[in-house]
């Protein structure tokens, strides 16, 4: 699993190649896409968190 930034012009390009393979979740509820998370399967979510954010919400439980 991978969660990156939205900005950068890299993960842009994944994201319309997710979109045109239909593989993508859109988790933003119609606000501005943050972050995108990508997973083993090759399914690409986006989000409206912040990668900081998310990572933190993410991972909080493997802590204990």
């Amino acid at each position: 699993m991978a969660v990156l930034p939205a900005q950068s012009s890299t993960v842009k390009r994944l994201k319309q190649l997710g979109v045109e393979s239909g593989k993508t979740v859109n988790l933003t509820f119609g606000k501005r896409t943050k972050s995108i998370i990508m997973v083993d399967s090759g399914h690409i979510l986006f989000s409206f968190l912040p990668v900081d954010k998310l990572v933190e919400k993410l991972f909080s439980n493997q802590e204990e």
